[in-house]
């Protein structure tokens, strides 16, 4: 029975050991901390127009309609019309009141209207580690919408229904993983 349970505890040990992972080593819990650290949290910013300023947001004909005022049609909040040989994407009266009471007070300095964050969920591979740096491919999605840019129209874009594929460049400092 003695070899036995030298067995077993040896075993325990090899697993309790197998476990433990210092920062430096390349395991997705290690580059999953350096990947929140770099970039929680990162606000979701769409943009739109202010409508005192511009007559509406030109649609590039070759391009086609963006994703997010494809959306706002969809919800009713924009409409396309055609104006001088092209088309514009123009606030409706709903999203006219919108842009007053909601879309106005969230807008960054660059004019975009930042409605939710962009949030990390989960690191799926990496490339071996090689003079101390890897590409690491992870998920994000889309939190925190406000409750007039949920449904249907807005789980088409990317990241809000489906978590999107990203990747980054890593590198081993004394302390541990850092995105760059």
């Amino acid at each position: 029975m003695k070899p036995l349970h030298a067995v077993l505890a040896a075993a325990a040990c090899a697993l309790l050991v197998a476990g433990c992972s210092g920062p430096k080593d390349p395991t997705k819990e290690n580059f999953a901390k350096a990947i929140v650290a770099a970039n929680q949290p990162e606000p979701f910013c769409l943009p739109m127009y202010d409508p005192a300023e511009y007559n509406g947001t030109r649609i590039n004909e070759f391009l086609g309609v963006p994703p997010y005022v494809q959306a706002m049609v969809d919800s009713g909040y924009m409409t396309i019309v055609e104006q001088d040989w092209s088309k514009l994407a123009k606030y409706t009266p709903e999203g006219l009141a919108l842009y007053k009471s909601e879309i106005a007070k969230v807008k960054n300095d660059r004019g975009e209207a930042c409605i939710g964050s962009i949030a990390f969920k989960e690191v799926l591979r990496w490339t071996e580690p090689s003079g101390g740096k890897t590409k690491v491919t992870f998920t994000v999605s889309v939190n925190g919408l406000p409750s007039w840019a949920k449904g249907p129209a807005w789980d088409k874009l990317p990241g809000v229904k489906d978590p999107i594929e990203v990747e980054a460049d890593l590198e081993l400092m004394n302390d541990g993983w850092r995105a760059k």
